[in-house]
């Protein structure tokens, strides 16, 4: 799953991690490589939805706070 994530998540260009849609797009990007490729090849892996797969991502959650945080909890004083 780490091949999947810094695929398709961590490494996200600097100006679309700033986008919450940016990242919410690549995180569906890569649960469609996830179901497309692994799920395929290895029948053993359980094909999980959406939801599920965003929140076995600790980096989706890394990226969402720092982009709450900037956008959102740095401007309250």
């Amino acid at each position: 799953m780490f091949c999947i994530y810094s695929r398709f998540i961590i490494n996200i260009p600097a100006e679309q991690r700033e986008d919450l849609v940016r990242v919410l797009f690549a995180v569906e990007l890569a649960h469609w490589f996830f179901i497309d490729f692994y799920c395929e090849d290895y029948n053993d892996l359980h094909v999980c939805n959406i939801k599920e797969f965003a929140q076995q991502s600790k980096a989706f959650y890394i990226l969402v706070f720092f982009y709450l945080y900037k956008n959102f909890f740095s401007k309250i004083n």
